[in-house]
Parts: C-alpha cells; sequence; structure tokens
C-alpha cells in the first residue's frame, strides 16, 4: 500500500521541509490505517463509510 502510495505522490513536487515530511507521513498513516479497515470490513457496505472519510481527511490535509 505504501509503496503504492508513493506512486501516487511521484507526480507531485518534492518537499523536503519539515512540514512537507510530516504531511507525507500523515498522509502515508491514513491511508494505511484506511486499507486496514477496509481490509477487515465483512459486509461490503461499510467500505463506503470508511473511503468517503479517507477522501475527506486527505482533502483537509492538502488544503
Amino acid at each position: 500500500m505504501t509503496a503504492a502510495f508513493r506512486t501516487g505522490m511521484a507526480g507531485l513536487e518534492p518537499d523536503s521541509s519539515r512540514r512537507g515530511q510530516l504531511l507525507t507521513r500523515a498522509l502515508l498513516a491514513l491511508i494505511e490505517e484506511s486499507s486496514k479497515m477496509a481490509v477487515a470490513c465483512e459486509d461490503p457496505n461499510d467500505l463506503a463509510p470508511i473511503i468517503e472519510a479517507t477522501i475527506d481527511w486527505v482533502g483537509r490535509l492538502t488544503e
């Protein structure tokens, strides 16, 4: 999952600042946790709220 996320971020400008490093780590942690939650779902209907919350938080972090 981390490799896929890094590939997706490859098109972004690299940011070596402390802020950029923290943002990258926060985004990776968010994607990792949401992926774990999605994998643990037994009911497919539980996926939509996880996906929506993940998209919402990625948007908040990258504003």
